[in-house]
């Protein structure tokens, strides 16, 4: 189910379960008149370097129903996990997403986030 379908209460207490096995990941749902109209989910993890103390967090997922988006439900959604990443210690955050997608590019980078690297794929089939 995705994306709409992501949103129906059922699945989104499914969608945080299998979220919550394995790493730490916390996530929030948005909601206007009880109903949900977006998401959000976040890591935070370690540095793979032996010793090291540094966190790092990451968005894992950002997402909001059509109909409400650019009313501000995403910004919320992406500043509260901001904060709790840095509340946990992150020095800094980090998140993906398609290169094809110019809105996410000009809504994150509204948030201050820069391009740092691109991901290469080669289909293989």
């Amino acid at each position: 189910f995705y994306p709409e379908e992501a949103l129906v209460p059922h699945n989104v207490e499914y969608l945080v379960r299998t979220a919550l096995v394995g790493d730490e990941v916390l996530a929030w749902v948005a909601l206007v008149d009880a109903e949900p109209v977006g998401f959000v989910s976040i890591a935070a993890h370690g540095s793979p370097i032996p010793g090291s103390q540094r966190l790092t967090g990451t968005i894992l997922n950002l997402y909001v129903v059509p109909r409400m988006r650019r009313q501000g439900v995403g910004r919320v959604l992406a500043e509260h996990a901001i904060g709790c990443l840095t509340a946990l210690g992150a020095e800094s955050v980090d998140l993906q997403f398609l290169i094809q997608n110019q809105a996410a590019a000009r809504f994150w980078a509204s948030l201050g986030f820069t391009a740092e690297h691109i991901n290469a794929i080669l289909p293989l089939q």
